[in-house]
């Protein structure tokens, strides 16, 4: 392909600026330069007719020339070497075009993935145009070129998360930027300056539940080749809804590519690659979009000097490279996660705490038991808390000591050395957004520098976070106290933990957890009341950790009966409200309670009409008494679970029926004025009830149902018209009361209940008949009640004086 022509084309290029502003008009910095159309072509005949092209520089070899297989290890050191010496070695510059164009790896097609949060891709390109001077119809015998430019594409991708500005877009929605140069400019002259060239950033979406949005104000850009010589800069965004994505972490994938069109070439694009989006709650800012297409590196393991987790670096760098020297012995051992390992290197694989707790538990376990065996016959390993187990594989992988076999290793070393190995594993984890699941591999660095986790030059010394654990606070046992605290660090967000230690004033066995230890904002629940102390401690991995402590105070909260609660467990059948009981024998049973104070003990106090008091303790949630009657009724049982912190319930009650089969019987032929609000059908409906009742039990009978009677029951302005069907049992007090319960019929209709109450001189009625499908006893607003504000209880029912006719009471 022809480059130009020498001399008067290098002067072209020289006077380029000139040139364009003579053939464009291009404007001044000041002003926005106008979109150019391509030159019209001829619709019908070839003969001067324009044509474009536009071809890679470099293209893609063929397929028989691409990498075999065995070089993808190979390829894969190459990346991982040289991101991790990116990484060890950050520019103090923003991350822009021109630290692109320093990556040798960022001219492949698909560019160089350096991190989650740095994307590299150059290319060069060649665009020509061409003018048909010689056709026939539609088909072109011989044209001429008559433009001709090269150029270079820079693109760098910028990673996101939520605590980084939003810069324009709306902040509610997750993001990822790239910046644009184009520049290089050769060999560029004719009809190549007058041409448009349209480049952009495609976004592919690959579920049909997370779009791609596009970011109006930076899409694609469509310029005249000679006003992207003067202005050859541009960015793009696309955004996406953090809740469209899938499963816990809510995480969508998408593909993306760069397109180039010159005049009315068809696009051509750069190679494919991919980022992600997502919405979770464990990594830094909560949510944000990545980078995905890589194996990430951990290099905050450094042997030195000054660094603070350099027995946790040996340690890793033994598993590498001595593996024969570590426990469990296994002269076949190959832990995973080495890139210089034989073979293709095998990675981790982050597994999060709160996804999987019982592997994470377990490969710590694992591990501590080795270190155990390995300390034989001490099982001290510790060696007084100055020492502490440390695992590789980490526990935090999925390739961890419970499920490696023997390929792990376990060595007890410094606490503090590992502790901050640890620290500076979960804020990179945060840092550089690591989802479980991720793929990394560790880089041990060697050298000296400025601490644990630092580089290996001392540009700056790496300042120790700074941490609060908030304003004293305080709250009730069993419920969420808040706890507002903070941690920040100049050089990233530092990982923390929350501890707590109880104060004098806190009963044995008590005990508190944290919503999240992890996080700086979290809650803390406590099982007692009393005195917290609370410590935040902040770790960056490189300084000693700092910690600040505040005080909680925990209220505490009476228990709550739950009686008649269909949510409380199940109290025993003795003491269920309207429970049936022959005289004489103990009543005994249980009603359910709830206390949050959890370590709290109890006392239950029950209180029965006849003047007998019984205090027991409670357990399991249950309050428990036992009582035998010896005379028949309706007890009342009035119950208070006291705590022991002196807290007690409100006072609640319950009502159990004792019968005595020997006890008697009652007639009755008896009429009373029914009130207004009697019947619930129509309350204002007045008139006379009439009753006729005469149930008794016969001779050797020692069950609670009567076996002869029958009580019949009707108004006398109409709507109800009763006759029993069977009866439940019957009550004959010793102080001429009566009461039977039953069921029967209401106007020929089946499935209603009644409670019949008496009382022998001065003679008193109470009719009470509810619908059985509302409840096996009365509750509120019962069909008919001819007393509606008595009690249910034998003795306080209040049955209304005799209008006419007599109730006997028979003992």
């Amino acid at each position: 392909m022809r480059r130009g022509r020498t001399l008067g084309n290098r002067a072209l290029i020289l006077t380029i600026p000139l040139l364009v502003a003579a053939l464009l008009g291009v404007p001044g910095p000041a002003q926005a330069a106008p979109e150019q159309a391509a030159p019209a072509a001829a619709p019908d005949n070839a003969a001067g007719q324009i044509t474009h092209t536009l071809t890679p520089k470099t293209p893609d070899p063929p397929p028989a020339t691409r990498a075999a297989p065995a070089d993808d290890v190979l390829t894969l050191r190459t990346e991982l070497y040289e991101r991790a010496r990116l990484l060890a070695n950050p520019s103090t510059a923003p991350f822009d075009t021109a630290a692109c164009q320093d990556q040798v790896l960022s001219s492949r097609r698909e560019g160089f993935v350096i991190s989650h949060f740095r994307y590299c891709s150059t290319t060069e390109w060649e665009a020509d145009s061409y003018v048909c001077q010689l056709g026939v119809g539609s088909v072109c015998l011989y044209k001429k070129k008559i433009g001709h430019a090269e150029f270079r594409v820079t693109l760098a991708g910028h990673g996101w998360d939520a605590t980084l500005p939003a810069d324009g877009a709306n902040p509610a929605l997750n993001q990822i930027n790239w910046t644009m140069t184009v520049d290089k400019w050769e060999d560029t002259w004719g009809e190549a300056l007058l041409v448009p060239l349209k480049i952009g950033v495609e976004c592919v979406q690959n579920t049909v539940t997370a779009p791609c949005i596009a970011d109006p104000s930076r899409g694609e850009a469509n310029r005249p080749i000679g006003q992207w010589m003067l202005q050859g800069n541009h960015s793009f965004r696309w955004m996406e809804e953090p809740l469209d994505g899938n499963g816990h972490d809510f995480i969508a994938y998408f593909g993306f590519h760069a397109y180039l069109q010159y005049g009315n070439d068809p696009q051509s694009t750069t190679a494919h690659n991919t980022f992600r989006c997502d919405n979770t709650v464990y990594l830094r800012g909560d949510r944000g979009c990545v980078f995905d297409s890589m194996a990430s590196v951990f290099d905050k393991l450094r042997i030195g000097n000054d660094s603070n987790n350099m027995q946790e670096a040996l340690h890793v760098y033994d598993a590498f490279n001595f593996p024969q020297n570590t426990v469990p012995a296994d002269p076949d051992k190959k832990v995973p996660g080495n890139p210089d390992a034989d073979g293709y290197p095998e990675p981790l694989t982050r597994a999060y705490e709160l996804f999987n707790p019982l592997l994470v538990a377990n490969n710590h376990e694992t591990a501590v038991a080795t270190c155990v065996q390995a300390a034989l016959p001490s099982t001290d390993y510790t060696q007084g808390e100055t020492l502490d187990c440390d695992e590789y594989p980490f526990k935090s992988t999925y390739q961890g000591a419970s499920v490696a076999g023997t390929n792990y290793s376990a060595r007890a070393i410094l606490l503090g050395h590992n502790r901050s190995g640890g620290a500076s594993l979960g804020n990179w984890y945060k840092s550089e957004r690591i989802l479980d699941g991720d793929k990394f591999y560790v880089k041990i660095r060697v050298g000296e520098g400025t601490g644990g986790g630092g580089g290996g030059s001392p540009i700056v010394d790496d300042q120790a976070p700074r941490v609060s654990a908030g304003a004293d606070t305080s709250g009730s046992e069993g419920g969420r106290v808040l706890l507002t605290g903070s941690a920040s660090d100049y050089e990233g967000t530092p990982a923390t933990a929350w501890t707590y230690t109880a104060g004098p004033d806190v009963d044995p066995g008590a005990r508190c957890t944290f919503t999240s230890t992890g996080t700086p904002a979290t809650a803390m629940t406590c099982t007692d009341d009393g005195t917290f102390t609370v410590t935040l401690t902040a770790d960056d991995g490189v300084n000693p950790a700092v910690s600040d402590s505040a005080t909680v105070r925990v209220r505490n909260v009476a228990p709550q009966l739950t009686l008649g609660d269909p949510d409380a467990a199940a109290a025993e059948a003795g003491l269920a409200p309207w429970s049936v009981h022959r005289v004489g024998t103990a009543v005994s049973g249980g009603v359910s309670f709830r206390d949050p104070g959890s370590n709290d003990t109890h006392t239950c106090t029950l209180t029965w009409d006849d003047g007998t008091t019984t205090r027991t303790p409670a357990s399991n949630g249950v309050c428990t008494g036992q009582h035998s009657p010896t005379r028949p009724g309706m007890y009342t049982i009035g119950i208070t679970v006291t705590d022991d912190d002196a807290a007690a319930s409100d006072p609640a009650s319950t009502m159990i029926v004792v019968y005595d089969p020997d006890g008697g019987f009652s007639t009755a032929g008896a009429r009373v004025a029914s009130p207004q609000g009697a019947l619930s059908s129509d309350p204002s409906r007045t008139g006379t009830l009439s009753v006729q009742m005469n149930p008794k039990y016969k001779p050797g009978e020692s069950g609670p149902a009567p076996g002869d009677g029958k009580v019949n029951a009707s108004l006398s302005a109409g709507g109800l018209n009763f006759a029993s069907t069977s009866m439940e049992w019957l009550v004959v007090t010793p102080d001429n009361k009566v009461a039977v319960k039953g069921t029967g019929t209401v106007n020929g209709v089946a499935g209603y209940g009644f409670v019949a109450y008496g009382y022998d001189d001065p003679d008193a009625l109470r009719l009470v008949v509810w619908r059985l499908a509302d409840s096996p006893h009365p509750r509120e607003n019962p069909l008919y009640d001819s007393r509606r504000d008595g009690d249910y209880d034998l003795d306080r029912a209040g049955p209304l004086p005799l209008v006419g006719g007599s109730v006997q009471v028979h003992l």
